[in-house]
């Protein structure tokens, strides 16, 4: 049987290990402290073997880079579109890869989690199996224990397959704890080259999150910019539309005066004598508001920038 807390996990037939050992009893614990053991198991279970088999893959099973490299050539698609379309739409777009991205990291991080709770699993398990060897060899050692009143014979019959027997033993220990030794190099190993590819697509993640970021503030820059100088131009634009404004309103009141008294007091005028430096006649009063409003003109199309457009 299996052991339930494996149940669910990858197996491969490459590295199965079985384990015989005896059932537990409530009242035998085993330690583990420096590969040995405390206690060991009663007699009254030693007629009852368990069967634990191992499973463990070669490889770690690791998620395809297939979404990864599909979500990495999304940014050069929003980079063009980028330049295609309006600026306020793709700050959204980002955020939703960046969202994307996130959600993939996690799920790395999970499978590798959930593979690194596994190796260390079946590593505690080839620890207790250690344990339950050596249980067992105590005791076969204790069974096989010379007595005091066995005969010559026995006894050298006794010490041979005695030492036979330790040198089953010895082998069998000195092969588990090489498969042991090997198994805890390969997943070492394996742990550690997991977590350097995690590290290296965070930092990767990290990198390309903070090119986004610049990209978006030097268009957000660029945008605020524009806005400015169309605002300023739009100012300069009224102002110099109410300074037309005022001379248009001069202009028409002029043409009015002109216009009420031009026929009736032509003939009049030319027959008053006006003296010499007189001041405060009708003529002086429009060519100085003619004059005013030529300069207010000119100064407008001066400070207007259409100007250079219109001629």
């Amino acid at each position: 049987m299996c052991d339930p807390l494996l149940a669910g996990l990858p197996r491969d037939s490459d590295y199965s290990l079985p384990c015989y050992c005896s059932s537990p009893s409530p009242s035998n614990l085993c330690s583990f402290d420096n590969n040995k053991c405390d206690k060991y198991w009663g007699p009254a279970s030693d007629n009852k073997n368990l069967n634990y088999t191992f499973h463990w893959s070669r490889t770690p099973d690791l998620e395809t880079p297939g979404p990864a490299a599909s979500e990495n050539t999304k940014p050069s698609e929003t980079s063009s579109s980028k330049t295609k379309g309006k600026p306020t739409m793709m700050i959204p777009d980002t955020q939703k890869l960046l969202r994307c991205e996130l959600e993939s990291l996690k799920n790395q991080l999970q499978a590798q989690t959930k593979a690194f709770e596994f190796l260390n699993h079946s590593v505690t398990m080839l620890e207790k199996e250690s344990c339950l060897q050596q249980i067992k060899i105590q005791q076969l050692e204790e069974a096989l224990s010379p007595t005091g009143h066995q005969t010559e014979g026995n006894k050298s019959d006794a010490d041979q397959g005695q030492q036979e027997l330790y040198g089953a033993l010895a082998q069998g220990l000195k092969g588990l704890q090489k498969t042991l030794r090997e198994s805890e190099e390969v997943q070492r190993t394996r742990t550690t080259r997991c977590l350097q590819l995690l590290a290296q697509e965070i930092r990767d993640s990290k990198k390309f999150l903070w090119e986004e970021l610049e990209l978006v503030r030097e268009e957000v820059t660029f945008i605020y910019q524009k806005l400015q100088a169309q605002e300023e131009e739009i100012t300069e634009n009224l102002v110099n539309i109410q300074k037309m404004q005022k001379n248009q309103v001069k202009c028409r009141k002029v043409l009015t005066k002109m216009k009420q008294q031009g026929c009736e007091t032509t003939s009049w005028l030319e027959a008053e004598e006006v003296p010499s430096g007189g001041k405060g006649s009708w003529r002086n009063d429009l060519q100085k508001e003619l004059s005013d409003i030529c300069l207010s003109s000119r100064v407008a199309l001066l400070e207007d920038p259409s100007r250079e457009k219109i001629n």
